[in-house]
């Protein structure tokens, strides 16, 4: 049954566990700082103002903070024992984050809190996870309980007890909104790029089995002389292993030759050459030696294709 409204909701509202994983382990990082920050803050400020300090403000804070730790250590272990349930996790911790923040506004101050801003953050956080719809649900948490609050609130009335509901109530949608489509632009910009990566990989894949498949030998070669890539055939008919040598050890002369105004202005340079292997065998060479040239003219990198003529 778990599991079913675990999937039910990671379709409904777009939770993906492979592409948020990095982003939870990032927001339970901030939440466990900002757990951690309140719980310092009150700590210090009862041991400076100890004399003016009510137990019945820092008793339930305290309680809360504890009750926040616990549920926390149970969330950070549910990330590997129970992965098909943890989407019902993350909604349920968003939600106590929520209630936690309500308490924690009540008790300091209400509508001139200075923890009032944390409804904002914790409907942008649930957006990034959730998307535009978990965003919209959390605002609606949000605007009802900040009211509710603010209603039960003795020392609030009247127009201005209208004006900071209707404001605050507002911001939460407004915020809810935004961080919903910002959160969904982001996984869209990020489904290009991994599509973008495949296209990519499969391009390369393509390449080198289309290189690796030649019978003429070929190996690229920077400016100084190193050999950066060489296929199979290259390989086999030199019967050594090439990367990171000096071309020259194989085909000596080479680097003279595109240094010369012939290769520079025909852009390639043909001729044979005479290798002897480590077999003893001695074999002679056809090459052909072409610049890689880049948009705008520029070579970095040259290619030499070989087969033997012996």
């Amino acid at each position: 049954m778990k599991n079913t409204l675990g999937v039910q909701l990671s379709e409904d509202f777009q939770f993906d566990l492979q592409s948020s994983r990095k982003r939870l382990t990032l927001i339970e990082g901030f939440r466990l700082f900002f757990l951690i920050c309140v719980f310092l803050t009150f700590l210090a400020f009862q041991v400076r103002e100890s004399y003016f300090i009510s137990l019945d403000l820092v008793v339930p804070i305290y309680g809360f903070l504890f009750l926040a730790f616990v549920i926390n250590t149970f969330y950070i272990l549910s990330f590997d024992r129970w992965p098909k349930a943890l989407a019902i996790f993350t909604a349920f911790l968003f939600a106590f984050d929520n209630v936690f923040i309500t308490a924690l506004v009540y008790t300091t101050g209400s509508a001139e809190s200075i923890f009032l801003f944390m409804y904002l953050v914790n409907i942008i956080l649930t957006g990034l996870v959730f998307k535009r719809r978990g965003s919209l649900v959390m605002a609606l948490f949000a605007s009802i309980s900040f009211s509710l609050m603010m209603i039960l609130n003795p020392g609030v009335d009247g127009t201005r007890l209208y004006f900071t509901i209707g404001v605050n109530n507002l911001a939460f949608f407004a915020v809810a909104l935004l961080s919903g489509y910002l959160s969904e632009q982001i996984g869209f910009m990020g489904q290009r790029i991994e599509e973008q990566e495949k296209d990519i990989k499969v391009l390369q894949d393509l390449n080198k089995l289309i290189v690796d498949s030649m019978p003429s030998g070929l190996l690229t070669f920077d400016r100084t002389g190193k050999i950066i890539h060489c296929n199979i055939a290259a390989q086999k008919i030199l019967s050594d292993e090439l990367k990171g040598k000096p071309v020259t050890e194989f085909f000596a002369g080479v680097l003279g030759k595109i240094e010369k105004e012939n290769y520079i202005r025909n852009g390639r340079h043909r001729g044979d050459v005479v290798y002897v292997n480590k077999n003893g065998s001695r074999l002679t060479l056809g090459m052909t030696v072409s610049p890689l040239t880049t948009e705008s003219g520029q070579s970095f990198v040259h290619i030499l294709l070989f087969q033997d003529l012996t």
